[in-house]
C-alpha cells in the first residue's frame, strides 16, 4: 500500500469514526466538527442527471436504489478500496461492519432499507449519512459522497419545503473549503441551466474546487456535440470536464455487466469523430484516477492543518471537561471527600470576592463610607432639639421641683432619647451587609464551575451558607446595638465638664444675666446645643466602631466558619444521602457525554494521523506524470501565468515547470518540489527541484518542465536525451523548500504600474515551504495599510497605494507546521518609485 493510498484510507477512517460519534458536519456551534475538515468529494447534480450512472460506473457495479422522485434521501459516503487482482468483491455497511455482502442487488436493498429506517417509508431526507466500503481490484482508492438530487419542484407525498431542504443539505457539503464538488450535468440540457453548476458557481466562483461532468453524450441531437463544454469554452473551471457515457435503460434492463459497460464507453469515445481527440480524457475510469490522484493531494496539503485542528480541539475538549468535571465514584468515602472539595473551591472563590480577588467585596465598604454615614445625617436631631422639645424635656425632668443650677435630669433625657435614634443606622448596616454577604454567597456559587453539575448540591450549599449568615447577622445586630446602649449607660463626663469653663471664658453669666434667664429661651437653646454637640461626638464614634462591630461580627465569621455547620452536617450523611447531593444536572451530564464521545474521535484521529507520521514523512511523494516545453528553448517560458515575465524562464537555473492543480489559481507561484521520474533505465534517484512560473497541463500531467529540467531528471546526459525523446514520464513530486543563497525576497515594479496612482509588483527570491497568501502595503508615517489583490500568478496590486516610503508585510501560510505569520520587509521601496524598478526587501525566509 503506498502513502497515498494509506491517507485515503486513513481518512476513510476518520469519516467512519465520525458518523459512529455523533460528527458528519453542519455543526451548529455547540460541538467542534472534525468532518468538515476533512477532504471529500460530494457528488451534485439534479435528478435525472445520471448522477447514479457515472457512481456505478466508477465502482463497476449496479448497487444503487433507482426510481422516480428523490432516490437518495441520506447522504451516501463511499469508500472504494483497490484490492490485488483476483480478490473477490464485496461490500460493508458501517452499521453492519460483520456482514460482508457480495450480492451487490442486496446492497441497493440495504441502503433503501437503512434510509427507511431513518426517515420511515415518507419521502423526507436526512442529514445522517450511510458510509458503503466496497472493496474490489476494479476500483481505484477514492471516497464519494452521493448526495441527494437537486429538484426544482416537490411532487406528491414531498415536503413543501423539499426544493429548500435539499438545496440546504447539498450547501452543508459543497461550501467546505475542503470539499471538491463533482458536478453532474446531462450533455441534453443547456450547461447554463445546470442546477449543479449553478449552484458550484455560488460556492467555488473561481472553480478551484469543481470538477465538471458531462453525462449522455451518446443522448444528444443528430448533429450536435458537447465539444464547448468539454473544452471549457462554455464555462471555464481549473480542473478539465470529463464525458461520460451512460448505460442505457435497455442496458440497465438487460443487466448488463457494467465491466462490459466500461468496454462500450471507450468504444464510443475512440471511435467518436467529434471526441476521439479527447477519448484519453473521456470516461469513468479516467474520471475516477483523476479524482483519486486529485483527492491525494488535497489529502495530502490539508494533514498539517487537520492535525493543528485535532490538537487544539483535544486541549478545548479536555479543558471543558475539566471544567464540568469527571464522573463521580460511587462509594461514600470518595463522595464525602468530592463534596468537601467541591466546598473548599465555592469558600475560595468566596473569599476572594471578599479580599478584592473578585468583585463585589467593595460593596461592603460602600456601605461604611457612603450609606451609613448618610443615615447618620439622617437622623431627626433638629426636630427632637427644637426648642419646644427641650422645653417639655426639661421641664417634664424637672417634675415639682426646678433645677437649681443646671438641669442634669433633662440633660440625660434629651440625650438618652437623642441615642435611641442611632439604632435605625447601626441595624440597617447589619442588614446591608447581610444583604452583600448573601449575594456574594449566590455570585460564588454561580461562579464555582466544579459546582454547576450539581443542583442539589448548590441548594444545600446555598441554604447552609445562608443560615450560617443569618447567625453572624444576628450576632453583630446584638454588638452594634450593645454600642449605642453603651453610648446610653454611660455618658462622657468630661464633655459636660468643660462647659462651665466655656462659659466663664465667655463672662460670667450670674453678672450679666438675671436668676430668670436660666428659664429663658436663651437658656433652652443652650442645653439644645451642647446636647447636639454631644450628640455629634457619639455620631462620630458610632460612625467608626459599628463598621468594626460589623466586620467582625459577619464578613470575619463568614471568612471563617461560612460552612463549618455543613461540614458538620455532611459528615453525618450516610452514603445515598451523599449521593443525592451529588446529584447531577440531567443536560450537564449529556454535555458531558457529548464532549467525551468527540474527544474519543478526536484522539482516535490523532491516533490514526501518528500511526502515519512515520509512513509519510519516509515516503511523501506524490504519484503522477510530467511532459515539458516542446516548442520552447532549453529554459523556461518567458510568458508564464505567474507574470514572472524573462526573469521566470532563468529563475532557478532555468529549471522551472509550468503546474496545473498545484498553481492554485497563483498561490503556487515560486513555489518549489522535488521531481524525479520512475523509469529505473533512465531516472536518477534525485531527480531535479523546480520552481513553479506557468500554469498549464498536457494529458493528465501535474507538470510541464523546462526541457532543461526534464533532462535533469536523467542518470546521464544521455539518458536525459532518451527522456526528452520519450516526451511524457511518469513521475513522483513533494514540496521542497526553496533555497537562493545570498539573495533576499526582492520586489520587482512591473512596467504596468503608474506612479503614483497604480502600483504592481512580483515577488521574487521567497526561500522556505509556505505561500505567500496575502500582501499588505503600509505607509511608514502613519502606519497606514492597504490591503493588496492577487492580480494573477505572483503580480499583487493595488489602485490608489499609500504615498511616501513604502513598508511591505507578506502573509506566509502552511509549510510543515501549518503555521501563519507575517514578515516585514527591512528595506522600504522609496516614495519615488518606477515602473521597471527592482527592491531588495533586506529579509529572506529560512
Amino acid at each position: 500500500m503506498t502513502t497515498m493510498e494509506s491517507l485515503i484510507g486513513l481518512v476513510n477512517r476518520i469519516q467512519r469514526a465520525c458518523t459512529v460519534l455523533g460528527d458528519h458536519g453542519g455543526a451548529d456551534g455547540a460541538l467542534p466538527t472534525l468532518w468538515e475538515a476533512l477532504p471529500s468529494v460530494a457528488v451534485v447534480g439534479g435528478q435525472s442527471s445520471g448522477k447514479s450512472s457515472v457512481l456505478e460506473s466508477i465502482v463497476g457495479r449496479d448497487f444503487l436504489p433507482r426510481g422516480s422522485g428523490i432516490v437518495t434521501r441520506r447522504p451516501l459516503v463511499l469508500q472504494l478500496h483497490k484490492t490485488e487482482d483476483g480478490q473477490p468483491e464485496y461490500a460493508e455497511f458501517l452499521h453492519m461492519p460483520r456482514r460482508k455482502f457480495t450480492d451487490f442487488s442486496l446492497v441497493r436493498k440495504e441502503i433503501q432499507d437503512e434510509t427507511d429506517r431513518m426517515t420511515g417509508k415518507s419521502k423526507q431526507i436526512s442529514p445522517i449519512p450511510i458510509h458503503l466500503s466496497i472493496y474490489s481490484p476494479n476500483v481505484v482508492n477514492l471516497t464519494l459522497i452521493d448526495l441527494p438530487g437537486l429538484t426544482k419542484v416537490a411532487v406528491e407525498g414531498q415536503p413543501e419545503t423539499i426544493v429548500e431542504d435539499i438545496e440546504s443539505m447539498v450547501r452543508t457539503y459543497v461550501e467546505k473549503p475542503n470539499c471538491i464538488i463533482l458536478a453532474i450535468s446531462p450533455a441534453n440540457q443547456d450547461i447554463a441551466t445546470s442546477d449543479a453548476i449553478k449552484l458550484a458557481r455560488e460556492v467555488d466562483p473561481t472553480g478551484d474546487r469543481t470538477f465538471g461532468v458531462v453525462t449522455k453524450l451518446d443522448l444528444m441531437d443528430k448533429g450536435t456535440n458537447a465539444l464547448d463544454v468539454l473544452e471549457g469554452r462554455s464555462y471555464r473551471l481549473q480542473h478539465p470536464w470529463v464525458g461520460i457515457v451512460n448505460r442505457s435503460q435497455a442496458d440497465i434492463n438487460k443487466n448488463v455487466d457494467m465491466m462490459v459497460a466500461r468496454r462500450r464507453e471507450r468504444e464510443y469515445f475512440s471511435s467518436s469523430p467529434e471526441y476521439s481527440h479527447l477519448a484519453s480524457k473521456m470516461g469513468s475510469e479516467y474520471l475516477a484516477k483523476l479524482l483519486s490522484r486529485h483527492l491525494e493531494s488535497v489529502i495530502k496539503a490539508r494533514i498539517p492543518s487537520i492535525t493543528s485542528l485535532i490538537n487544539k480541539s483535544i486541549d478545548d475538549l479536555e479543558s471543558e471537561l475539566d471544567h464540568l468535571g469527571r464522573p463521580i465514584a460511587v462509594d461514600a468515602g470518595a463522595q464525602l471527600y468530592t463534596i468537601l472539595e467541591l466546598c473548599r473551591a465555592f469558600d475560595k472563590i468566596f473569599k476572594e470576592h471578599l479580599d478584592g480577588g473578585r468583585p463585589g467585596g467593595d460593596r461592603i465598604y460602600g456601605v461604611f463610607d457612603n450609606q451609613l454615614p448618610t443615615a447618620l445625617k439622617k437622623l431627626p436631631f433638629d426636630r427632637h432639639l427644637s426648642l419646644q422639645n427641650v422645653k417639655k424635656v426639661v421641664s417634664q425632668a424637672d417634675g415639682y421641683q426646678p433645677h437649681l443650677i443646671a438641669p442634669e435630669q433633662g440633660y440625660r433625657r434629651l440625650i438618652e432619647s437623642s441615642l435611641s435614634f442611632f439604632k435605625g443606622p447601626a441595624e440597617a448596616s447589619v442588614d446591608a451587609v447581610h444583604f452583600v454577604l448573601k449575594e456574594l454567597v449566590r455570585i460564588s456559587i454561580g461562579e464555582t464551575q466544579e459546582l454547576k453539575r450539581f443542583p442539589t448540591l448548590q441548594a444545600e450549599l446555598a441554604a447552609a451558607s445562608y443560615q450560617a449568615l443569618e447567625k453572624f447577622r444576628d450576632e453583630s445586630k446584638k454588638t452594634t446595638l450593645r454600642l449605642v446602649e453603651m453610648e446610653s449607660t454611660y455618658l462622657t463626663v468630661d464633655f459636660f465638664r468643660k462647659l462651665p469653663q466655656e462659659v466663664e471664658k465667655a463672662g460670667n453669666p450670674a453678672t450679666n444675666t438675671p436668676a430668670a434667664d436660666r428659664y429663658s429661651e436663651g437658656h433652652f437653646r443652650r442645653i439644645a446645643s451642647n446636647v447636639s454637640s454631644y450628640i455629634g461626638m457619639v455620631s462620630e464614634t458610632l460612625r467608626l466602631s459599628v463598621p468594626k462591630a460589623v466586620v467582625h461580627c459577619q464578613v470575619r465569621e463568614a471568612k471563617r466558619n461560612l460552612l463549618n455547620h455543613f461540614y458538620m452536617l455532611v459528615g453525618r450523611k450516610e452514603a445515598k444521602q451523599l449521593s443525592q447531593m451529588l446529584d447531577e444536572d440531567p443536560a450537564l451530564m449529556e454535555r458531558r457525554l457529548q464532549l467525551a464521545k468527540r474527544l474519543e474521535l478526536y484522539k482516535s484521529a490523532r491516533d490514526e494521523i501518528d500511526s502515519f507520521q512515520i509512513l509519510i514523512k519516509a515516503d511523501d511523494f506524490i504519484q503522477s506524470s510530467a511532459a515539458y516545453y516542446s516548442n520552447s528553448a532549453q529554459n523556461g517560458t518567458s510568458d508564464g501565468a505567474c507574470g514572472y515575465g524573462s526573469f521566470g524562464a532563468t529563475l532557478n537555473d532555468g529549471d522551472v515547470s509550468a503546474a496545473s492543480n498545484l498553481y492554485r489559481n497563483g498561490v503556487g507561484c515560486g513555489a518549489c518540489y522535488q521531481v524525479k521520474c520512475t523509469n529505473a533505465n533512465y531516472c536518477s534517484d534525485n531527480g531535479v527541484t523546480i520552481v513553479i512560473t506557468d500554469s498549464g497541463a498536457s494529458g493528465s500531467t501535474d507538470f510541464i518542465l523546462s526541457q532543461r529540467a526534464f533532462a535533469q531528471m536523467g542518470q546521464t546526459t544521455d539518458a536525459g536525451a532518451s527522456l526528452l525523446a520519450l516526451g511524457f514520464v511518469g513521475i513522483e513530486y513533494r514540496r521542497v523548500s526553496c533555497n537562493y543563497p545570498n539573495k533576499n525576497i526582492t520586489f520587482k515594479i512591473d512596467e504596468a504600474s503608474n506612479p503614483p496612482n497604480y502600483i504592481a509588483f512580483e515577488i521574487w527570491y521567497q526561500q522556505g515551504n509556505k505561500d505567500i497568501t496575502a500582501v499588505q502595503l503600509c505607509e511608514t508615517v502613519n502606519l497606514t495599510c492597504k490591503l493588496l489583490s492577487r492580480s494573477h500568478g505572483a503580480v499583487w496590486t493595488v489602485v490608489s497605494p499609500p504615498s511616501g516610503d513604502l513598508s511591505i508585510r507578506m502573509l506566509l501560510s502552511g509549510g510543515d507546521d501549518g503555521d501563519e505569520s507575517w514578515v516585514v520587509a527591512a528595506n522600504n521601496i522609496p516614495q519615488n518609485w518606477k515602473s521597471g524598478d527592482v527592491y531588495d526587501s533586506g529579509v529572506q525566509v529560512n
